[in-house]
C-alpha cells in the first residue's frame, strides 16, 4: 500500500441547515485527494436533509 491512508472528519447534524453549508465549505478545500466529510444527520426537520443532497460527492451522508 503506498501514500497516506484515507481519513474522515465526522460531523453531527440535526436541524443544521443555518450551519451546516459554511461547515462544508470549510472542511472540503482541507481534504486529502482520499479523505471525506461525513454528516451524520439524525433526523432533521429543517432544509439539512435538502441541503446535503446537493453536497459534493466528497461529502458522505448518513441518516437516521
Amino acid at each position: 500500500m503506498t501514500g497516506s491512508p484515507a481519513q474522515a472528519v465526522v460531523t453531527p447534524a440535526y436541524n443544521t441547515e443555518a450551519y451546516l453549508a459554511e461547515t462544508i465549505r470549510s472542511v472540503v478545500p482541507q481534504l486529502g485527494p482520499q479523505d471525506e466529510l461525513v454528516v451524520m444527520d439524525d433526523g432533521s426537520t429543517d432544509g439539512t436533509r435538502a441541503l446535503l443532497a446537493a453536497a459534493p460527492a466528497r461529502v458522505r451522508v448518513l441518516s437516521q
